[in-house]
């Protein structure tokens, strides 16, 4: 005869208030049962998730990759927009077509004098190293460029970029320096004659790091922003020249339009 109960005994080590568990035949199989459909689905679970879970990090380091690769997309069309700009501005100043002097090869660049500083020691001028590139100094524009011809006198030249003191400057374009020294309104000032006509203007610098003759390289450093001069605060007052004519650096360096917080009534 099958039992149609079951009695579970507990007893502890002390033989004290033992207790008694009645089970019937069909709750002891129902009880089995789960424990059995409990483990084959935690078994189950794992076989069904761990295929996904190394999918899963398959997946997230492809996005990552992704990601890095659409990054790199989006700094090389920022760059092109940048060269269409900087081809635009050359066809203006230099004409659609470049005359280059005789007996010297159209590899984008050509030897040319030095103004009042090497007449006797021309220098290579190349439409990429020569021509302004390299942003000098990251900040925040508080003023504009603006020229006024029925009132010279406020006439603003470049653009005035707010930094930190300190903060090193580099040179826009390879060149050498015409000018490195006081002046009473841009007080330490540099001067770089760039070839072609180009000339940059730096002001207010804390120190010049370099001197009059030297020789810059796109990118180098040559000085550290100050407020120095007639100035309201630390900040670096830029310009371009071309052909003794103000250029703005907006048209060179279109990422300080987006740092403009200057206000029109500065103008």
């Amino acid at each position: 005869m099958r039992p149609t109960r079951y009695t579970f005994l507990v007893i502890p080590d002390t033989g004290d208030d033992q207790r008694e568990y009645h089970v019937s035949r069909l709750g002891l199989r129902l009880g089995i049962a789960a424990v059995i459909l409990l483990v084959g689905g935690v078994l189950g679970t794992l076989i069904y998730f761990a295929p996904r879970m190394v999918e899963y990090g398959s997946l997230k380091k492809r996005y990552q990759k992704l990601a890095s690769e659409r990054v790199s997309v989006l700094n090389l069309l920022q760059d092109l927009e940048r060269i269409q700009l900087m081809d635009q501005q050359i066809r203006k100043t230099l004409g659609p077509e470049l005359q280059f002097p005789a007996g010297t090869e159209t590899d984008s660049a050509h030897a040319v004098p030095v103004p009042g500083v090497v007449p006797d020691k021309p220098f290579r001028v190349s439409y990429v190293e020569n021509l302004p590139s390299t942003i000098p100094v990251l900040g925040y524009v508080t003023q504009k460029m603006h020229t006024n011809l029925s009132d010279p006198v406020k006439n603003h030249y470049g653009i005035d970029v707010a930094v930190k003191e300190g903060d090193p400057v580099v040179a826009a374009a390879s060149g050498y320096v015409i000018f490195s020294g006081w002046t009473y309104d841009l007080g330490n000032m540099v001067i770089l004659y760039h070839g072609n006509g180009y000339f940059t203007r730096y002001g207010h610098f804390q120190r010049n790091l370099v001197s009059d003759r030297d020789y810059v390289h796109r990118g180098e450093v040559i000085g550290l922003a100050g407020n120095s001069g007639i100035s309201s605060g630390t900040h670096l007052h830029f310009e371009i020249w071309k052909d003794g004519q103000s250029l703005d650096p907006f048209i060179f360096f279109p990422e300080y339009a987006l740092q403009d917080i200057s206000s029109d009534e500065d103008q």
